[in-house]
């Protein structure tokens, strides 16, 4: 199985949380909090018929993402909470 076919395979919140728990051997929150603001911060084209404005960061996510960056007891169900399954999908792994 690929792991980047897999991943938001449900389109869920609850499905995102369980992949990172499961797969997220290298990948901190801290990490992945980081990659998603130098991404969404002025998302490029919309690939896969995705509008940037659905998955642009608002201001209030930027602010809870870099508080999770300077947590270090951060876990994946906070980043969870930030984003959503939009845009975990344009995201990607």
């Amino acid at each position: 199985m690929r792991l980047d076919e897999y991943f938001g395979e449900s389109g869920t919140k609850e499905g995102y949380l369980n992949f990172f728990k499961e797969y997220a051997n290298e990948m901190t929150p801290q990490r992945y909090a980081r990659f998603t603001i130098r991404k969404l911060a002025n998302p490029n084209s919309p690939p896969f018929g995705i509008l940037k404005d659905d998955v642009k960061l608002k201001d209030d996510q930027l602010d809870r993402l870099s508080n999770l960056i300077s947590s270090p007891d951060a876990d994946f169900e906070l980043l969870c909470d930030i984003l959503t399954p939009k845009q975990f999908e344009y995201i990607g792994w």
